[in-house]
């Protein structure tokens, strides 16, 4: 490992289960990183105490580095409250945007602003923490692609983001994950569903196609999930990654039917776990090439901004 005094800042992505820290070099490479499950809903003490407990060993070799938040920790809910950046935009907006914090142990923290955007019927979208994504998958490009791009970052909210150079230009969310919890934890649906592997049955696949070749509603198509297992059709274990895939396919097909992805064939995933393999099939499925981005890349975005605003000596 490097050595910590050739550090240049600390980058924290701050969710809401989640805590991430990276210690960058002055060329932006990762030194040493940080990660715990004390995200914005779990810190049992201050935020100020949380963050200084986990870099403190950092700040004894490198004192005076800025350090960088993005993520939930900019939401009401968590340390400081920014304000939304608006779409378009880029990395020298995000940089004059950045809200700084003196904590009382004398910590510099500069908070990324999160990013709305208002659609063509005048309604208001939002994301925390994504937008630092986008902007490092783009910031990892160079030099800058010049075409529309397409970022996808599934999640609880999946968020479909276009870019154009370096701006993000705009995103739409939908609320696919929490409603699949919602189907499998709360309703009728649930009660059928056996399955306890971690990998991805043949029902996903099968969810997909029924939805990708059926004209009928959704919600229709849900409760023959129900139906299907009644009458064996398809197996218990399958159920629940049937119904995780006609949930994803009705994303896809309608991030495609709003013209999100009509601008490119390729989207660019953001992530890397399980989650990201089920979009991958569908939006295959759907004749999209795929492209995955590492979640490491938020480095990038820390980096870039921490640049741009003139924060790294």
């Amino acid at each position: 490992m490097t050595s910590p005094k050739r550090a240049a800042m600390i980058g924290v992505d701050w969710g809401t289960t989640s805590f991430r820290a990276n210690l960058l070099s002055p060329e932006g490479t990762i030194l040493d990183k940080i990660f715990s499950s004390e995200g914005i809903l779990a810190s049992h003490t201050s935020f100020e105490d949380t963050l200084e407990h986990a870099v403190s060993h950092w700040l004894e070799e490198s004192p005076n580095i800025p350090i960088l938040a993005s993520g939930m920790i900019t939401s009401h809910n968590g340390w400081i409250q920014t304000p939304y950046q608006q779409t378009p935009s880029s990395v020298s907006d995000f940089s004059n945007s950045l809200l700084r914090h003196k904590t009382k142990s004398n910590m510099a923290i500069y908070f990324i602003a999160g990013l709305s955007h208002e659609n063509e019927l005048g309604r208001p979208d939002i994301m925390r923490g994504e937008e630092s994504q986008i902007i490092g998958a783009v910031a990892a490009e160079l030099p800058l692609p010049s075409e529309k791009r397409v970022y996808l970052l599934p999640g609880t909210h999946s968020k479909w983001a276009e870019t154009s150079g370096e701006q993000i230009t705009g995103f739409t969310t939908f609320m696919t994950g929490e409603f699949y919890a919602l189907a499998i934890k709360h309703s009728i649906l649930g009660t059928l569903t056996k399955n306890t592997s971690t990998s991805i049955s043949d029902g996903f696949m099968k969810g997909v196609k029924a939805r990708m070749n059926s004209k009928h509603s959704i919600l229709h198509l849900l409760f023959m999930s129900r139906t299907l297992a009644i009458f064996e059709k398809i197996q218990e274990n399958e159920i629940s990654d049937y119904i995780s895939g006609l949930f994803i396919c009705e994303e896809v097909l309608s991030a495609k039917r709003n013209g999100v992805i009509e601008q490119s064939k390729t989207v660019r995933i953001i992530g890397r776990n399980e989650l990201v393999d089920r979009y991958t099939l569908a939006l295959s499925e759907a004749g999209f090439a795929v492209k995955s981005v590492s979640e490491d890349i938020i480095t990038k975005a820390h980096f870039a901004i921490a640049k741009s605003g003139g924060l790294l000596s």
